[in-house]
Order: structure tokens, then C-alpha cells, then sequence
């Protein structure tokens, strides 16, 4: 028996499986500035804040479509959603560094 994936299952692996870091990755390396700029650290930062951008995106959306609940009415309860989704993204940048790894030793 085999499963499609659903989008709703694609959300939840851009917000916290790892696959933010891939598609951040796959953006950056067609994006001719940044792959052109010799500087390591700033690519690293624009990596990381890329993985951040796509977990944060794919949990918009998933929230705006009724597939996550709402965080509650206080500040400190979104806060506290979207610190998870930041260190959730930066658990992804791993995979992102991963395919780059693979990419360096070509």
C-alpha cells in the first residue's frame, strides 16, 4: 500500500521535517548573485535566513488553511509558535548544509 503525500503533510515537512533546507538550498543555487558571492559567511547567514523564510511561509500557510491551530489571543503564545517554527527552521539549515556538503565534494 502506498501514500500520496498530501499538502497538508508537505507543510508540516517544510515548517519542521527538514525540507526547508532543501528547497532554501535549491533556491540559492539558482539565484546568481549567491552563487557568485565568494563570501562564506554571508552565504551562510542568507542560507539560514532563507530556511527561515520557507518554515515560517509553509507555516502561514498551513495556519491561514486550518491545518495548524490558531496560537492563542496573547502575544506571548505567538511568540512562543513562532520561536518553535525558528528553531524547528534552524534544525532544517542542516539540510540545507547537508546538499551543499554534497555539491563541495564534486
Amino acid at each position: 500500500m502506498t501514500t500520496a503525500m498530501t499538502f497538508e503533510s508537505l507543510l508540516a515537512l517544510l515548517v519542521a521535517g527538514g525540507a526547508a533546507g532543501t528547497v532554501s538550498y535549491l533556491l540559492l543555487k539558482w539565484w546568481p548573485w549567491y552563487a557568485n558571492n565568494p563570501d562564506p559567511d554571508v552565504k551562510r547567514w542568507i542560507a539560514i535566513a532563507g530556511t527561515e523564510i520557507v518554515a515560517l511561509a509553509a507555516w502561514g500557510i498551513a495556519l491561514w488553511m486550518g491545518f495548524v491551530p490558531t496560537p492563542g489571543p496573547t502575544a506571548q503564545e505567538w511568540v512562543n509558535a513562532i520561536a518553535n517554527i525558528l528553531l524547528a527552521g534552524g534544525t532544517s539549515y542542516t539540510t540545507s548544509q547537508m546538499w551543499h556538503s554534497k555539491e563541495l565534494r564534486r
